[in-house]
């Protein structure tokens, strides 16, 4: 086995020395025996240079190879773009094989010898006089090979392909002869088959760039938005179609050279674009969501969504501008829509809020018109009782005045003397008057009458506790106090009538202590739930007699607890009336919901009083009830709460 060099191959053997140019300004000398025709080579030469496929090239090179060196196969080998070793093609006498390999998966070649060769760059020729390989090789030990040849290619300096050539029965064919013209040969070709890759590299790169031109030129094509490109001098380089039709051009290519005050836009809009393309540039800033209008030939307006960024080179430099926009035109007459309806909106709501606070106003008045009809009802009786005393009165002072007189008259320091007569007459006025009971009921009649004036004193008291203005921020009440004024404002409606029986108010009251509260507010919430369980008992009264009613006794149980640990108070307002199933329950404390009839109810009382309650007061206000076992609302207030403005109307 002899193991040659790159720079022994020249000269082998000096009997005919020949000269041939080869690749550019590259000189091979080597020397070619007489027995090998030197016109024949050149022509297989110039076979493999000209123009014909790269795999007609292969199979050409592997004919000559195994021609000219009398082997009985052949490989070659070429390197990928990646610089990974591939077997390209393999020949024996009988037929050629193009393939694509890498070189470890082919197990028809000595793959361990070819891998030596191409790191080292030596050429190995097997010689019976020395038999001993560089490498071991499987396939050289199981297939016996007598003679081989593995040959590098090499151009400038660089290993362009690895030639392998053996023969299975025949040892000592291959010479140096052989070594110089196979170079000489597979140089020519290499060329020439690199020149083929890079053609094929050049035209997938083409194929390639061809298929993302039009794929993106698909995208401009088919997207929303519309796209173009202009250089550092605000020329139009390029565009979509749909920019085109909009900048009033026909195609794309029509546009580019032009400005935009070559184009169809106003004076106003080109200076405004020119304006955002020169503050990108300068900035290498993108400028993002643009709004723009653009008049149209029609007189119309469109508006514009535009985002521009800076085009920049390898370097980093700013060379152009790239702008993308959209018409939203649409969105904009959507949110135009939007917006004048959110104005209708507001203004429904704030009619809303008016015709609730009117209903409000409503319910209050309502609230009202049960005090005055209370207060009414209260103060009626020790008006008319000091009505009907009043003329007693008069009567008994008149009677007392006269008798008075008739004492002046007969006892006066001027009289000395006094007739019978005179003293009869006293005596017969004061029978006429009948003096006797006039002294016993006259001070009765007087303490009466203080009575019902201390009465309507105490109504007045009730009436101004329960209607007092809440100020801004909370004040300290008694909730107990608060309760006994609504009960006697609803005095009137508790008493028996024609329909029902009196109406029982049972009070538990603990010790509670006065809490931080809008006591007006609080003293709504008791008249609600007190005249909701009066309601009750009122629309009971149209559906049992007087006498099934009586059966039953109709009560209301006001119980207060205070919590002081928990630092909250409870008051719980039951009846034991009709109650409620679990569908009413649920909406009990619901806007406009009511289970009265037409006109006697306006759905809001207890929808305030829970309002009053949790949000005024951050308290809770809950009910409990099942059909016919009774009512019970609870209410939960802090004792001390944080002062909040007062929110409820």
């Amino acid at each position: 086995m002899t193991e040659l060099a790159p720079s022994t191959l020249p000269a082998m053997n000096p009997t005919v020395s020949r000269s041939l140019s080869i690749a550019a300004n590259t000189t091979l000398d080597f020397a070619i025996s007489t027995a090998l025709d030197f016109s024949a080579v050149l022509q297989a030469a110039q076979s493999l240079s000209g123009p014909i496929p790269a795999d007609g090239r292969l199979r050409l090179l592997t004919q000559i190879v195994l021609q000219i060196s009398e082997g009985d196969r052949c490989a070659l080998f070429f390197p990928d773009d990646q610089g990974n070793w591939q077997l390209q093609a393999i020949a024996t006498d009988q037929a050629v094989e193009i393939v694509t390999a890498p070189l470890a998966d082919y197990p028809r070649i000595p793959s361990a010898l070819i891998q030596h060769v191409i790191e080292t760059h030596h050429t190995i020729m097997l010689d019976p006089l020395h038999e001993t390989l560089p490498i071991a090789d499987r396939y050289l030990s199981e297939h016996s090979i007598q003679s081989l040849l593995c040959l590098p290619v090499l151009s400038q300096g660089n290993l362009v392909c690895v030639l392998y050539v053996q023969h299975q029965s025949s040892a000592g064919i291959f010479t140096s002869d052989h070594v110089s013209i196979l170079s000489f040969l597979c140089s020519q070709a290499a060329i020439s088959i690199e020149n083929d890759r890079l053609y094929k590299r050049s035209q997938r790169a083409l194929k390639k760039a061809k298929h993302s031109q039009q794929l993106l030129k698909k995208i401009i094509d088919t997207i929303p938005q519309v796209i173009f490109w202009k250089n550092r001098e605000f020329v139009y380089l390029g565009c979509s179609p749909k920019f085109a039709a909009m900048a009033g051009v026909s195609t794309p290519e029509e546009i580019c050279g032009k400005t935009d005050y070559d184009l169809s836009w106003s004076p106003a809009e080109a200076a405004s674009f020119r304006a955002y393309d020169r503050k990108v540039m300068e900035t290498n800033q993108a400028e993002l969501h643009i709004l723009e209008p653009l008049r149209q030939p029609d007189g119309t307006t469109l508006w514009l969504e535009t985002s521009k960024v800076p085009l920049c080179d390898e370097q980093g430099h700013v060379y152009g501008v790239l702008g993308s926009f959209e018409d939203i035109s649409d969105r904009k007459r959507a949110e135009e829509i939007i917006l004048k309806k959110s104005e209708e909106l507001e203004q429904t709501l704030a009619d809303l809020k008016h015709a609730q606070l009117q209903m409000v106003k409503h319910e209050k008045m309502a609230s009202l018109g049960n005090l005055v009809a209370g207060v009414a009802h209260e103060i009626n009786n020790p008006i008319g009782f000091l009505n009907g005393s009043i003329e007693n009165a008069q009567a008994y002072a008149k009677d007392l005045l006269t008798h008075l007189a008739l004492y002046q008259q007969h006892y006066s320091q001027h009289s000395e003397k006094r007739s019978i007569c005179e003293v009869d007459s006293i005596h017969a006025h004061a029978k006429e008057i009948d003096l006797d009971f006039l002294q016993e009921d006259f001070p009765a009649l007087m303490n009466a009458m203080q009575a019902a004036t201390d009465r309507i004193t105490a109504i007045s008291n009730s009436l101004r506790t329960f209607s007092r203005a809440d100020t801004e921020y909370k004040v300290m009440a008694d909730l107990t106090e608060g309760i006994e004024s609504t009960l006697l404002i609803l005095k009137y409606r508790l008493k028996a009538s024609e329909a029902r029986p009196a109406i029982n108010v049972i009070q538990n009251h603990g010790d509670l202590p006065a809490i931080r509260c809008f006591p007006g507010q609080l003293n709504q919430v008791f008249m609600n739930l007190l005249a909701n369980a009066i309601d009750v008992f009122d629309e009971a009264a149209q559906q049992k007699s007087f006498e099934e009613l009586e059966d039953q006794a109709q009560t209301i149980t006001i119980t207060t607890t205070a919590f002081a640990e928990q630092n909250r108070v409870e008051i719980r307002i039951r009846d034991n009336g009709k109650g409620m199933d679990a569908a009413i329950k649920a909406r009990i404390f619901d806007h406009l919901f009511t289970t009265k009839g037409v006109g006697k109810g306006t759905g809001l009382g207890l929808a305030i009083a829970h309002q009053i309650i949790t949000e005024a007061h951050s308290g809770a206000l809950k009910v409990t009830s099942k059909p016919n076992k009774g009512t019970e609302f609870c209410i939960c207030l802090p004792i001390d709460a944080t002062d909040t403005a007062q929110d409820v109307p």
